[in-house]
């Protein structure tokens, strides 16, 4: 299985996207150019969309017990077909990377491949994850078509013995 550990706030909206809406309209929080980039990551490799945002604290796999807010990027997801498989688990006083490495560890089937699409360095080398990390930028649109060659790219490489074991050794 190739997953995708996906953040929402700079990957699938940006700074721009939200400036293109005149001032006092709503503005949907999801941007659907950024979406159909994912779309191609997905279509590509096939990969998995495992939620590690904090979006996560309001998805449920059940419809109807995710959050209002949060079924925007459920709904935006399905428009072009895609839905999230999975979400990162909270852990007490650990960062997203810690998380990362923990669904990783527990994953259900062997993992084939595995990419973090995220805006922020969740300190991403300290736990061996950065070479999987494709860093977007909110104020630089979100996620690129350079990000999505990127992305492929690295759900193409499978995750070796050390990077494995980093997944068990990093605490």
């Amino acid at each position: 299985m190739k997953v995708i550990f996906l953040d929402i706030d700079g990957v699938l909206n940006s700074e721009e996207y939200y400036e293109s809406f005149p001032d006092g309209e709503f503005i949907p929080p999801i941007d659907p150019v950024c979406v159909e980039r994912l779309k191609r990551i997905v279509d590509r490799t096939g990969a998995k969309l495992i939620l590690s945002s904090s979006w996560r604290g309001g998805w449920e796999k059940r419809r109807e017990d995710t959050w209002e807010y949060t079924l925007f990027l459920v709904d935006a997801l399905a428009e072009f077909g895609l839905e999230i498989e999975d979400k990162t688990i909270y852990l007490d006083g650990d960062a997203r990377e810690a998380e990362v490495r923990h669904w990783l560890m527990h994953a259900p089937e062997r993992i084939d491949g595995y990419v973090i699409l995220d805006d922020y360095d969740y300190n991403w080398k300290k736990k061996g994850l950065d070479r999987r990390w494709v860093r977007t930028d909110f104020e630089e649109g979100g996620l690129l078509d350079s990000d999505v060659d990127r992305a492929v790219r690295l759900l193409e490489k499978k995750p070796g013995f050390l990077e494995r074991l980093r997944w068990h050794v990093y605490k």
